[in-house]
Formats: structure tokens, C-alpha cells, sequence
């Protein structure tokens, strides 16, 4: 007789909502849920702010300039000029996805003849040659022939496009007055100078130098811990496009210097001699990145006698040797490349 009173007791005591209550809570997260992990959740609404941001934008911008002026001319005007670096950063983009097809093809074309025992010396001018081998190689089977013909069709026809790309952005180039003074910083070619000028639309909203190369992603992880400066990879933050540039620039210009040409700084050569070349080359392109933001906020020109490529003493942290980092250069004060 005792167990029924148990049973509706236990009933009622149930984790569903009762007869009265309200509607509760919605289901919180699940643990695998990828809200419930901090790092996306945060990454998920900065995003969502920026695209927020990008449409107030738009709306804003052609409100404020009818309220300023009150002049379609002016607004027309506006309108247009902000749409210029979109288009020169279109026009970039475009070009570095027909290199890496036209990189993805040699690769494919080489990996494919060597499968035949055809094979060919580095160099993307060694394809077309490698194509006309292959087409009069009697080991390689009729349709094996007919499929490197379709590749290299689609590898030539790259070549006039890449061209046709090259000419418009080299024309920006010598049309923009600060692209011009960029591309005499050694380390830094036409594209640097031109993607330089494209993306870094305000270069005073930099504090100094190395707060421009953090934004860009050149300086290492601080790990420093009771008065021991200790220095990590390099954060990889930032536009990796830029990042990319600068730092095959830097290889570039290491690689001539070994070569005795040039006329490499004492730093450079110093660094040469006791750090792996790739660390050498984001050291390089680390100080290129503070020299390039030198001369945007101060509209200067490069002056190789005067700064060049010379860090002060203290460059190298303690302990950099030993763990194989390259600090940046933490004596120069900031405002300094």
C-alpha cells in the first residue's frame, strides 16, 4: 500500500518542468559543440563584428558625405576612389592564383614524366622543353601524350595572363609616389611595395615599428619568465600574403649576398654565419617591415649610408645563440625601424 505514494513522489521529483512552470532555459552547449570551445567562440564573433562593421560602412560612408557636402559629384567621387585599392588588391589576388595553377601544373607535368622515366632540370622554363620530349618519346603510351598535351596547353596560356597582370600592376606601381620610395628598400621588389601601399592604408595607427611587424606576423612569442628572456617561433599574425612577400624578399637577398653580390649590411653577414638561413630570413624581413613603416609615417626616402639594414647593439636577446631565436631589435626605441 506504501509504494504508490512513493511512486507519485518520485514522479513529481522528475527534471521535467512541472505543470506550473514556466518554459526554461534554452539547451546549453554540448561539450563537443564548437560554441563551447572558448578560442572558436571568440574567433566566431569577431567575425561576425567585422562583416557588421564592413555594412555599416557602406551605409555610413555615402550618408556622411551627403550630409558633409550634399553633392552627387562628390559622393560619385568618393565612392570611386575607395573602390580603387579593392581593385588593386583584386588584381593581386587574381595573379597569385594563376602562379600557384601555373606552379601546381609544372609540378603535376614533371611528376607525371618522371612516372615514364622522362625527367628535366629545375625551372619552370625546362616544362615546355620537357613537353616536346615527351611528345616524341616513344615509351610514353598515345593517350598518356594526348593528357601533357592538354597540360601543356593550359600551362602555355598561362603565361600571357601572368604577363598581361604583371604589366597593370607594375604601371600601379610607377603611378604611386610611396611605392616608389619602398621599392628602394633593398629586400623589397615592385609587388612588396605595391602590396605594401595596398593593405597598409593607415600606417599611423602603428605605434611604432615593431608593434607594425607584429601586426604583420614577423615577431617571435614571448615566453620570458623571471628576468629570462626567452623567444619563441615567430606568431605568424596578420595578412599572410604580406607576411609571404616580405619574406621571400629577405631569401632573395640572402641568397644574392652568398653569392658575393650586393652589398649586404655587417648584421647581415654576422647573421648569415651563425643562424640557419630561413631564421636569417624572417630576421631580415623582420627589420625590413620596421624600416618599410619608418618611411610610410615619416615620408622619407630610403637612405642606405644613413639607416640601412644595421640594428643597434642588443639585437640579439640573451640566450638567442642557445635557443636559435633572433630577437628583434629591442634597443631601438619605439617610433624607430
Amino acid at each position: 500500500m506504501s509504494s504508490a505514494p512513493a511512486e507519485t513522489s518520485a514522479a513529481g521529483s522528475g527534471s521535467g518542468p512541472g505543470p506550473g512552470s514556466g518554459p526554461g532555459p534554452g539547451p546549453s552547449p554540448q561539450p563537443g559543440h564548437p560554441i563551447a570551445v572558448p578560442h572558436f567562440r571568440n574567433l566566431w564573433l569577431g567575425v561576425t563584428i567585422s562583416v557588421l562593421g564592413d555594412q555599416f560602412y557602406l551605409v555610413a560612408l555615402p550618408w556622411l558625405v551627403l550630409q558633409l557636402t550634399g553633392s552627387g559629384l562628390a559622393l560619385g567621387t568618393i565612392l570611386m576612389t575607395a573602390a580603387v585599392p579593392r581593385a588593386a588588391l583584386m588584381l593581386v589576388g587574381v595573379r597569385d592564383q594563376l602562379v600557384a595553377r601555373r606552379t601546381q601544373l609544372s609540378n603535376m607535368i614533371r611528376g607525371y614524366a618522371a612516372e615514364f622515366g622522362v625527367t628535366a632540370a629545375k625551372g619552370l622554363d625546362k616544362i615546355e622543353p620537357l613537353l616536346v620530349r615527351i611528345a616524341r618519346e616513344p615509351g610514353v603510351p598515345e593517350k598518356a601524350k594526348a593528357l601533357f598535351a592538354l597540360l601543356g596547353e593550359e600551362f602555355v596560356a598561362l603565361k600571357p595572363k601572368l604577363r598581361k597582370l604583371e604589366a597593370e600592376l607594375q604601371s600601379w606601381h610607377r603611378h604611386n609616389e610611396l611605392s616608389r620610395r619602398l621599392v628602394e628598400i633593398p629586400a623589397i621588389g615592385p609587388i612588396g611595395s605595391a602590396l605594401l601601399t595596398m593593405k597598409v592604408t593607415n600606417p599611423h595607427a602603428f605605434r611604432c615599428g615593431r608593434d607594425f611587424a607584429a601586426w604583420v606576423g614577423l615577431t617571435p612569442k614571448d615566453h620570458s619568465t623571471a628576468g629570462k628572456q626567452r623567444l619563441g617561433v615567430i606568431t605568424r599574425a596578420g595578412d599572410e600574403t604580406l607576411r609571404r612577400v616580405l619574406v621571400v624578399g629577405a631569401t632573395a637577398l640572402i641568397q644574392q649576398a652568398r653569392k658575393g653580390r650586393g652589398n649586404p649590411s655587417p648584421w647581415l653577414i654576422g647573421l648569415m654565419r651563425r643562424k640557419p638561413p630561413k631564421l636569417v630570413a624572417v630576421a631580415l624581413a623582420n627589420k625590413t617591415a620596421r624600416i618599410a613603416w619608418k618611411l610610410m609615417v615619416s615620408g622619407e626616402r630610403y637612405d642606405r649610408a644613413r639607416s640601412g639594414f644595421v640594428p643597434p647593439a642588443g639585437s640579439l636577446a640573451p640566450g638567442a645563440r642557445r635557443q636559435g631565436r633572433v630577437a628583434p631589435p629591442a634597443a631601438v626605441a619605439c617610433g624607430q625601424p
